[in-house]
């Protein structure tokens, strides 16, 4: 029915917005753990999850976790330090 159909849109936009939410909070953590342009940081997010077959968001949220917890391990590239 047209109403399951919107329902369905509303909830794929929601967790499409959530996602979003996420991967910019990485970006700002990545620009800021390794002191560089948010473009670079998104860049080196998309390559790393580009190059492991992981989605971008699934990526962010490991590295948004990685802010609060340092057991959480990341690619080389997107770890700690400049």
């Amino acid at each position: 029915s047209e109403v399951e159909r919107l329902r369905h849109t509303i909830c794929q936009l929601e967790h499409a917005l959530h996602s979003r939410v996420v991967v910019e909070q990485a970006i700002g953590v990545l620009a800021e753990r390794h002191t560089m342009p948010t473009r670079e940081a998104f860049e080196r997010l998309r390559s790393s999850a580009r190059s492991r077959g992981r989605k971008v968001a699934d990526l962010a949220r490991d590295v948004v976790e990685s802010s609060n917890s340092p057991l959480t391990v990341l690619p080389d590239e997107l770890g700690v330090g400049p």
